[in-house]
């Protein structure tokens, strides 16, 4: 056991020191980007890279997201004014928050505050495009229910608990 987490931790630590390494995922539904880890990422037949913009040394802007799902390309703007500074974290998720079988996208916009919210996008595999949900608190996904919820911290002892469900390509709260 103790040799699968040093294992783990230099397979980690390996990935976080790249500077343009494609990480493939398998197994998992997110890949993992920082400032100074801005590489392509892959999930079965998706391709994401990112624009950015050099906003200073230790800040990005983000503009898009380039997407290549089965050979079509898409470019998904992202949130205005999302940046990262030299030492934030953030990850792009490939779950099926609709619940169709078919990955959707999103992309961490909140870096080193109280909530983290995400832009979101689900496949339309019928007009074959990406469309653009929002920006929310992190999900949750319930599969039994066919339902998302997430937590907002409003204050120092406040939370807002919020389900959403969805009426074709539209999330309503519940």
């Amino acid at each position: 056991m103790r040799l699968l987490i040093i294992t783990f931790m230099l397979v980690i630590s390996g990935c976080s020191d790249a500077t343009e390494k494609t990480q493939h995922i398998e197994n998992s539904e997110t890949c993992e980007f920082s400032f100074k880890n801005m590489g392509p990422c892959e999930h079965k037949d998706i391709m994401v890279n990112f624009d950015i913009k050099n906003v200073a040394m230790d800040e990005k802007l983000f503009l898009r997201l380039n997407v290549q799902n089965q050979d079509k390309k898409h470019s998904l703007s992202i949130s205005k004014d999302t940046s990262i500074l030299d030492g934030d974290k953030g990850y792009i998720s490939f779950a099926d928050i609709n619940f169709d079988s078919i990955p959707d996208i999103s992309i961490t916009t909140s870096f080193g505050l109280a909530n983290l919210y995400l832009d979101y996008w689900v496949y339309d595999s019928v007009n074959k495009k990406y469309s653009y949900v929002g920006n929310f608190a992190a999900f949750k996904i319930n599969n039994k229910n066919k339902t998302l919820s997430n937590v907002v911290k409003s204050s120092a002892v406040d939370y807002i608990n919020t389900t959403y469900i969805w009426n074709g390509f539209k999330l309503y709260k519940k």
